[in-house]
């Protein structure tokens, strides 16, 4: 956990999944009384774990703070990012979830293999958005990858901004020159 404190009230991120591994993306941003949940994805397993279908990021701090939860936030629709959603559904309730288009279509294909899972409530945002959840803002801006659609959050917090790109890769143009690395830094 990375904590940084000013007068008023420390701002902890919390990754739950996702450092130094491949799969299980969620990161927790809570400044307050607000969490912001980035991302939910599952693992899928290695062969020396036969029977194990999938692994999914640990939930219990989630679970003992879900009344600060004021949001998730989804980059991209690959399943190390989506995959977790209807089983983080059932242990924190339903949150708003913030996504673009395409990665909002693919999280309502994955739910179908849950028919008695909760109702999601589901958001567009786009590259350019701003939103406020709790005391914190947040801006969306355009991530390249290997899947359309994707996006980065900026979140402000009076001690700074926090830039969480999700997945990304920098394009290269055929002078072997960084295509729109502007918009990474």
């Amino acid at each position: 956990m990375i904590q940084k404190q000013s007068k008023e009230k420390p701002i902890k991120i919390i990754p739950l999944g996702g450092v130094e591994e491949i799969g299980r993306n969620m990161t927790v941003v809570e400044y307050g009384n607000d969490i912001i949940i980035l991302d939910a994805g599952l693992e899928f397993p290695v062969e020396e774990t036969p029977g194990i279908d999938y692994i999914i990021p640990n939930t219990k701090y989630l679970e003992t703070h879900k009344h600060k939860i004021r949001g998730l936030i989804i980059s991209h629709g690959h399943l190390d990012h989506i995959g977790a959603i209807p089983y983080l559904i059932e242990k924190i309730g339903s949150p708003v979830i913030y996504t673009t288009k395409l990665t909002k279509a693919m999280i309502l294909k994955r739910q179908e293999e849950f028919p008695h899972s909760r109702t999601l409530h589901i958001d567009e945002v786009k590259t350019g958005d701003k939103i406020r959840l709790g005391q914190l803002n947040l801006r969306f801006f355009n991530i390249s990858h290997t899947i359309p659609d994707a996006i980065g959050t900026i979140i402000e917090t009076p001690l700074g901004n926090i830039i969480y790109p999700g997945d990304f890769k920098i394009e290269i143009d055929a002078n072997k020159k960084p295509i729109n690395i502007e918009e990474y830094t």
